[in-house]
């Protein structure tokens, strides 16, 4: 199954998709918060101005988490050892977001980092929304039909 994380509308038509709907994480559907976390917003605008993407949400939350996971494990770790900063990071548990980077967080509660889980995010079934396969707006889906 396509997944919204990618502008759909770039791949084919309308036509093409009819009635198929597609999972995607509910930050990325239009009117989410996301946008209201200030930092998230101005890394955003940063980003994609200089880079002059406008695809998907998906990867930039992708790229503003990682970013934020490695700045709580520099503030964890001892700055001239990288294997402490490898052992900040894996302290990082699946349950636990850092007070350094609580308020900035736009994904899913769970960080889901650690020692066996070298991703960065431990996602739940109600963190997925289905909307109609379709172009994104602003790198948001769209959770009607357009």
């Amino acid at each position: 199954m396509p997944s919204q994380l990618t502008d759909l509308g770039k791949i084919s038509s309308k036509e093409y998709w009819g009635n198929v709907e597609v999972q995607t994480p509910n930050w990325m559907v239009k009117d989410s918060n996301i946008l209201s976390v200030p930092a998230f917003k101005k890394f955003f605008d940063t980003y994609t101005a200089k880079t002059k993407i406008t695809s998907g949400m998906g990867g930039l939350v992708c790229l503003y988490e990682d970013l934020l996971t490695i700045k709580a494990g520099f503030e964890a770790a001892d700055k001239n050892d990288a294997a402490s900063f490898a052992k900040a990071l894996e302290d990082i548990g699946p349950d636990t977001i850092p007070d350094s980077i609580k308020d900035l967080w736009v994904g899913p509660e769970g960080l889901g980092y650690d020692a066996d889980n070298h991703d960065n995010a431990k996602w739940a079934a109600d963190d997925f929304t289905f909307v109609p396969a379709q172009a994104l707006v602003d790198g948001m889906a769209s959770p009607t039909a357009s």
